[in-house]
This record gives C-alpha cells, structure tokens and sequence, in this order.
C-alpha cells in the first residue's frame, strides 16, 4: 500500500523549507524502498464541487427536459472553450477527437475532478455570470455562494 505526503509551497521563499522538508522525509522513506518525488498544483477542493453543482442545479431549471449532468457536460465545454478562444485554457483543456466509425467530430470535455482550485473558482464566476445573463431564478444558497466568492475577490 502506498502512502503520501505533502509540503505545500506558497512563494519562494519557502523553498528552503521544502528542501529541507523533502531531505528529511525522502531519508526515512528511503528505508522502505524507492520513493516517488512528484511537484503539482492543488487541486479543487470538496467545496468548490459542492458550490458549482448547486449553480449548475439552478441552471438546470432553464430546460426541465435537460438533465444537470447534461447541463455540466454543456457548461464545461463552454467555460473550456471560451478560456482557449480568451488564450488562457485550462491546464487539462477539452479535445476534439474524430470518430471514424461514425465519421464525425466527438468532444472529450475536461473533467473537472483535475480543475485547479484557481481553475475552480473561475468556473463558478463563469457558472454565475452565465445564469444571470440567462435569468436564471438563483436559489438563496446559489446567492450566498456567489455573495462569498464577492467578498474575497475584495
């Protein structure tokens, strides 16, 4: 059974602790065999998940015969395309792939267990701005998602 660790790095200067923290961690994990050094970014987090799916379930109320999974699966091909046409695409951006047995273009949209929390954030803006320009009818918790995302964008 592998087991994992992590050392979170907010700015250079906190490079010399992480040397330190990956010296001292490495030595002890080396006794039990060969260890695997991987360098990423923070993923979304349980509550960024929570927060675009009550959006999204809102959303969905704008065509009651489209389910909200299907109304994700359009939403994020949205937000996904219009990052690449703005020239800052996702970090694990959507592809167009042809099918040659039925001999037409399929869209793979980006799943968004890889979103970044930053990647994240921005979708439930876009979630947000996208349902008011729609008029969507916002539930009191979608405002309070969207009132506390306001507040620390000040």
């Amino acid at each position: 059974m592998s087991k994992s660790i992590t050392f979170k790095v907010l700015s250079g200067e906190g490079l010399g602790a992480a040397a330190k923290w990956l010296n001292d961690n490495c030595c002890k994990a080396l006794t039990a065999g060969p260890v695997i050094i991987t360098l990423g970014r923070e993923s979304k987090s349980r509550a960024q998940e929570a927060k675009y799916h009550v959006l999204i379930k809102d959303i969905a109320k704008l065509l009651p015969n489209r389910s909200p999974k299907a109304w994700k699966c359009l939403l994020v091909k949205w937000y996904d395309i219009e990052l690449i046409e703005a020239g800052t695409p996702l970090h694990k951006p959507g592809e167009r792939i042809w099918d040659s047995k039925y001999m037409e273009w399929t869209y793979i949209r980006p799943s968004t267990k890889d979103f970044w929390v930053a990647e994240a954030g921005e979708f439930i803006e876009y979630l947000y701005a996208f349902g008011s320009n729609e008029n969507v009818k916002w539930s009191a918790q979608s405002t309070d998602i969207y009132n506390e995302y306001k507040e620390a964008q000040q």
